[in-house]
């Protein structure tokens, strides 16, 4: 036997005994049902409260059927509809259809019909109200994920500011007053300068690059400057310097600049794909594609190494071997698409795809 699905119901008929013999049906099913002879008291209940289920008559001398369910659907997109005619037609049917009743009924009502026809428009609604709930849910995330990835960028840039008035200013100092003492410090017959010294301006120059690089990191200046492609093109360089990867950028150089987040985001999402390239893929090869077409823009970034089985996905995501999932969010974010291609032996594909 099935159970009874949970929901509310509204009645309307401008005709007492159809609507009374409707609701008590109802009722005695187990359904709370309000039932209500005139559309403009339908939507001052619906104005009030939620329901789930609508069914209403369609020939109604003040307000009819099709225009009480747009008006309700004003209200409440997700309510469910459902017609009831003493006029039956195909036509009247298509045309109730059309304008978005879930199904229809015709005067004298069949009651086992009617029950069916509820049970399965309250499904359909409790599936509607979970895929809006989770859509909501999904969107909140996203929101948060972005706002996250925002912080975490304007964090960066004041890290990466304050690496270079502060140490990197220091150094600078610090590397000038080294050289001064060069001269004072040479052994006047020999020629020869303290090794301390030397040491100590070779360690310095050396926190100096490292430095320099960690302000790269944080806030590449060049991507600021110049836009999105030239950053992965410094990018790639950077990388190949530190790397065994040969890297290939090809791009539209007269691409219209992306909005600042956008455009570190997609920087993000390369330089990991970069790195999982370099720590995973066993490969020397990587191919960088950023091209616009209309108001899509398209990332790829692809190699030839080992691959994986996408299949299992999942569980490399879990072992954080690849470090996708982190991608998939940042891409998100920013209200685009990821997709991961790769085959063990055939290598690994990364797409991302945004609307302007």
């Amino acid at each position: 036997m099935q159970k009874t699905p949970s929901g509310t119901i509204i009645i309307v008929d401008d005709e007492t005994e159809p609507m009374s013999g409707m609701r008590d049906f109802l009722s005695e099913l187990g359904y709370p049902v309000m039932g209500f002879l005139s559309g403009r008291e339908a939507l001052g209940a619906l104005q009030n409260n939620q329901y789930d289920l609508l069914i209403t008559d369609l020939m109604m001398p003040e307000m009819d059927g099709i225009t009480l369910m747009k008006r309700a659907k004003e209200i409440d997109p997700l309510i469910i509809c459902i017609m009831v005619t003493g006029h039956a037609s195909i036509q009247t049917a298509v045309d109730a259809m059309k304008e978005g009743a879930f199904d229809y009924i015709t005067k004298p009502v069949d009651w086992k019909i009617l029950r069916m026809i509820i049970f399965r428009a309250l499904e359909v609604r409790r599936l509607m109200t979970s895929a809006e709930q989770m859509r909501i849910a999904r969107d909140q995330a996203r929101a948060f994920a972005r706002r996250l990835a925002e912080v975490q960028e304007q964090e960066r840039q004041r890290i990466a500011r304050e690496l270079h008035d502060g140490f990197g200013q220091h150094l600078i100092a610090l590397n000038m007053n080294l050289n001064s003492l060069h001269d004072p410090l040479t052994d006047k017959k020999t020629g020869e300068t303290d090794q301390r010294l030397t040491d100590s301006i070779g360690i310095v120059s050396d926190m100096t690059d490292a430095i320099r690089d960690i302000i790269y990191d944080f806030r590449p200046a060049v991507l600021d400057d110049f836009g999105l492609l030239a950053g992965i093109k410094s990018l790639a360089n950077q990388f190949k310097q530190h790397t065994h990867l040969r890297i290939s950028v090809q791009g539209d150089d007269d691409m219209p600049r992306l909005p600042d987040f956008v455009q570190i985001t997609l920087y993000r999402i390369t330089q990991e794909a970069l790195n999982n390239a370099a720590k995973h893929s066993q490969t020397e090869n990587v191919s960088i594609r950023l091209k616009q077409s209309g108001i899509r823009v398209r990332l790829e970034v692809a190699d030839d190494g080992i691959g994986f089985d996408s299949a299992q996905f999942g569980h490399a995501k879990e072992a954080g071997a690849w470090g996708l999932s982190n991608m998939r969010e940042r891409a998100e974010a920013i209200g685009g698409t990821l997709s991961i291609e790769s085959e063990i032996g055939k290598g690994t594909r990364v797409v991302v795809e945004i609307e302007r």
